[in-house]
């Protein structure tokens, strides 16, 4: 069926579509997101991160560590490991 307004957001079932909704992002990094991928990874002192959202970050380390870095706001960030890493 067909709108029988322009401005009629209503479906042929009945329901009012939602045409503010913003629909949430996956984070993808192909760097991080495979096992063979973090087994190439550089043996290093420091994880290697990526950016899920504004100011944080997600890390893994070889052979240790998942870790997770929250900006201050005020250009430094505090580290807190998170979890075990599985991958060996």
């Amino acid at each position: 069926m067909f709108a029988l307004y322009p401005h009629d957001t209503l479906s042929f079932t009945g329901h009012k579509q939602d045409t503010n909704a913003i629909m949430a992002r996956s984070v993808r990094n192909a760097g991080l997101e495979t096992r063979t991928a973090r087994l190439k990874l550089p043996v290093a002192r420091k994880p290697v991160f990526i950016r899920i959202g504004p100011g944080l970050s997600l890390g893994n380390q070889v052979a240790g560590t998942w870790v997770s870095r929250l900006a201050d706001g005020k250009g430094g960030a505090t580290a807190k490991a998170i979890s075990t890493a599985d991958d060996y």
